[in-house]
Parts: structure tokens; C-alpha cells; sequence
């Protein structure tokens, strides 16, 4: 077999390996891109000093949400509900170190709760938790 038929079957070889990759790439770059409503949605970033799991919850006046779960050590960037204190309602920010998530941290005694405040206010702010205490800390 001459060295020209060699090369020809290998590169036909690596575009049959190739092709599929290309396609799957292209196919998680589709399927993860976020809608614009979903990259417009309010967030709030929560950093997780503590050596336990914790949960973060948003409360407002009728409801309790489940933000997310961040690992001991951990920086995270969490989405706002859409449904959150629509209007003028207040809200405020829980959090539950080392202990299984629940529908109702707003009346678990183990919940650290920030004060309340407007839905817009929140947004955007960075929080801390660290020693048993959640804190609000001052942008840059």
C-alpha cells in the first residue's frame, strides 16, 4: 500500500472520530445557552466561609425559595425567583449551615435571616458566611 493511501485512510479514519465531537459541541453549546429572560433575572453572590454544606433560601412575605446549596469553601452566583416580592414587598436572605434542606426555613430556629429589605436593593449584593453569622459586605 503506498504511504499517499496510508495518510488518505488515516485522515479518513480521524474525520469519522472528529465529526461526532464536532456535532456533540456544538450540540451543549445550543442547549446551555441561556434565554435572555433567564440572564436578565436578578442575582445575589453568596460566599460560603463556613466548613459546612450550606443552604440559601429567599423569603418574602408569603413565600420561602430554595436559592441553592454551596459547598464549605464555596462562591456562588444565585438567581432571584421571578416571583419574589413582585411590587414593593420585602425580603430577606436565610441561610442553614450543615443541615438538610427544608420547605420552611422561614420558621426553622436554626435560620440565620438578614433584615429585610426591597427585592431591588438585594440584587446584585454580595453575602457572607462565615462563623455562624451571615453578612452583607460593602462592593468594591
Amino acid at each position: 500500500m503506498p504511504a499517499s493511501t496510508h495518510v488518505r485512510a488515516l485522515l479518513a479514519a480521524l474525520s469519522l472520530a472528529v465529526l461526532p465531537l464536532a456535532a456533540c459541541a456544538t450540540h451543549n453549546a445550543a442547549t446551555t445557552t441561556a434565554t435572555p429572560s433567564a440572564a436578565a433575572r436578578p442575582v445575589v453572590l453568596v460566599d460560603n466561609a463556613g466548613t459546612a454544606w450550606l443552604d440559601v433560601y429567599l423569603l418574602d412575605e408569603t413565600r420561602d425559595w430554595h436559592l441553592g446549596r454551596l459547598a464549605p469553601g464555596a462562591r456562588g452566583t444565585l438567581r432571584l425567583p421571578a416571583g419574589a416580592a413582585a411590587g414593593a414587598g420585602m425580603v430577606r436572605l436565610a441561610v442553614l449551615a450543615g443541615a438538610t434542606q427544608t420547605v420552611a426555613p422561614s420558621r426553622d430556629p436554626r435560620a440565620i435571616v438578614s433584615m429585610a429589605q426591597p427585592m431591588t436593593a438585594l440584587s446584585g449584593q454580595r453575602w457572607s458566611f462565615a462563623q455562624g453569622a451571615l453578612t452583607g459586605l460593602r462592593p468594591h
